[in-house]
């Protein structure tokens, strides 16, 4: 564990005491009155042939009570909490503390409709390889409609993870997952109420953000959209994924889109 400060002497609110990259008999004393935070980088090795993750733990203490010290080789999470009384709520966590920050690799698409369903999704990218969440990502699309897509729209989500040769159904939870919706048009409502400007570049391009959606074509030539940071569901996991949406109306399938990628924790 190496932590990445340099001591500039005893009159700040935080300094190094003995060797506190190699020894238990080292680490950081932080008096003063003032909340302090620390980013604690942690390397842990990769398997072999490839790169380690370089980890952080983020703490933050409360106001001081005099001094107190944290000895490096306990600089995780659970020291920073039971030694300091700080909070350290980092947004992707593995048990030893580290700040996990997912990333998304081998971003595929397919219309699997066969080019039969009214609605076609005729190309899309995503860029760049990986994606960082949070990060921020291109995207352009086409889109083709030979039918209107009026309420109540059903949308059929199926989520599956790749177990050796096998891909496992991940359940529906918290209305994630492989989950069945009844009426995506209320769902479109409720984040973006009626009334209300749909968000760029959407305006810019002429795509609707709620239904009815018009017959015709819709383009999104390259975009930017910023990927915010989200608490992922829990079984949101390392591994391979593939996604599988339906859309249908009455019983008539309107759209079907599958998309693969893997998600990996940096």
């Amino acid at each position: 564990l190496g932590l990445a400060l340099a001591d500039s002497g005893a009159s700040g609110p935080i300094r190094l005491w003995g060797q506190a990259a190699t020894s238990a008999e080292g680490g950081l004393e932080i008096g003063g009155a003032a909340p302090v935070s620390l980013a604690i980088q942690k390397q842990e090795p990769g398997p072999p042939g490839e790169a380690g993750c370089s980890c952080c733990c983020l703490c933050s203490t409360r106001p001081a009570r005099g001094s107190e010290r944290l000895v490096s080789h306990r600089a995780n999470r659970e020291a920073c909490s039971r030694g300091l009384g700080v909070s350290s709520e980092p947004p992707h966590a593995s048990a030893a503390g580290c700040t996990l920050y997912p990333v998304v690799r081998g971003f595929s698409w397919e219309d699997c409709g066969g080019g039969k369903d009214p609605v076609v999704l005729r190309s899309l990218s995503v860029a760049p390889d990986p994606i960082t969440i949070p990060g921020n990502v291109k995207v352009s699309a086409v889109v083709t409609s030979s039918a209107a897509m009026t309420s109540p729209l059903k949308g059929v989500l199926t989520v599956e993870k790749k177990l050796g040769e096998l891909w496992i159904q991940i359940p529906c939870i918290d209305q994630l997952g492989s989950c069945t919706y009844d009426d995506v048009c209320s769902i479109l409502d409720d984040i973006i109420p009626p009334g209300e400007p749909c968000p760029e570049p959407l305006v810019t391009y002429g795509i609707p953000c709620h239904c009815p959606f018009k017959a015709g074509s819709y383009s999104l030539p390259s975009s930017d959209f910023a990927l915010p940071d989200i608490e992922l569901p829990s079984w949101l996991t390392n591994g391979n994924y593939r996604i599988r949406g339906v859309v249908s109306y009455g019983g008539k399938e309107l759209s079907c889109v599958q998309l693969e990628f893997s998600v990996h924790s940096n």
